[in-house]
């Protein structure tokens, strides 16, 4: 049977208010679990409110709420340091979801830190369970472990790396990830500087001042590499945010680190003028961290 034209144009527009039509009713149905969704997840019965929020993905996978809803239910269903598969898979799908939301919108502060926060609660499990294995001499597990948490490390900094370098987010947010990255670095320079091995107390008097010790070379160049690889970051951060307070107080603590490098050289006068300029962005950050306080809620009317 040969059809007309307009007979052909008749079915292709029935054919497209029928998938137009089914789409938006699976809409609103995708809505309606997303409302369940969210009165379980008030009611603490996340279990419930996963199924129905994976039930709106299924009518909708195109719907960012349901990315969302779901994203959450399995945040909060997630247990820190739980090393099960099914735990550990929660925190994962999580992520994913996260990732998806982030790549609609750069600027998505929640999935941006959901996904560092879980990146690195993942992390620290790992790192824990590499103990126990090795307090149990589990060397084969202690290894498997190491690197798992070595890899979820690299894809956190890999993460918060990504927004630094993303135009398309602005400089504020690209200021505190580099914020991050930096403290990271700090944190590597501090437990070398502030290890019984490199400092100790010394009472002359009255007075208690404390007296810094080079350690071994290789940790003597490790915290000098720690820093060298920090303040830079933390300068582009300050550059990016002038008036970040977060990032003028890593500058005061990361000048203190390198004063403590010159008073292991001896070099005296080279610590104060660090020490001094270390005083000067704390003082700075201060000043930005009041002037960056949000305004008193003024008082209700009576």
């Amino acid at each position: 049977m040969k059809l007309s034209h307009r007979t052909i144009g008749v079915l292709v527009l029935v054919a497209i208010l029928s998938t137009s039509g089914c789409g938006y009713i699976n809409g609103i149905r995708a809505k309606s679990q997303l409302n369940d969704a969210v009165s379980a997840y008030k009611e603490k019965n996340y279990d419930v409110a996963e199924k129905y929020a994976r039930k709106a993905m299924e009518l909708d996978n195109n719907n960012e709420n349901a990315w969302l809803d779901l994203a959450i239910i399995l945040s909060a269903e997630y247990r820190r340091g739980d090393i099960s598969e099914a735990n550990q898979a929660k925190a994962t799908e999580a992520i994913d979801l996260y990732r998806r939301l982030e790549s609609k919108d750069p600027n998505n502060d929640q999935a941006y830190s959901f996904v560092t926060v879980l990146l690195g609660y993942l992390a620290e499990t790992a790192d824990q369970q590499a103990k126990t294995a090795g307090e149990q001499n589990k060397t084969e597990d202690q290894h498997q472990w190491e690197e798992k948490q070595k890899k979820l490390l690299d894809e956190r900094q890999a993460w918060i790396q990504k927004r630094v370098d993303n135009p398309a987010v602005t400089p504020d947010r690209r200021s505190d990830a580099l914020a991050i990255l930096a403290k990271s670095d700090f944190d590597c320079s501090i437990a070398i500087t502030d290890s019984k091995d490199s400092k100790k107390l010394v009472q002359n008097g009255d007075k208690v001042t404390v007296q810094y010790n080079k350690p071994a070379d290789d940790q003597y160049n490790k915290a000098k590499a720690c820093i060298a690889n920090g303040l830079p970051k933390v300068e582009n951060a300050i550059s990016l945010n002038p008036n970040s307070d977060q990032a003028w107080s890593l500058k005061a603590a990361f000048l203190r680190e390198q004063a403590k490098v010159a008073k292991w050289d001896k070099n005296d006068d080279q610590a104060s003028k660090y020490e001094q300029q270390a005083t000067d962005a704390a003082q700075k950050s201060a000043e930005l961290k009041k002037a960056n306080q949000p305004p008193p809620t003024p008082p209700p009317a009576t």
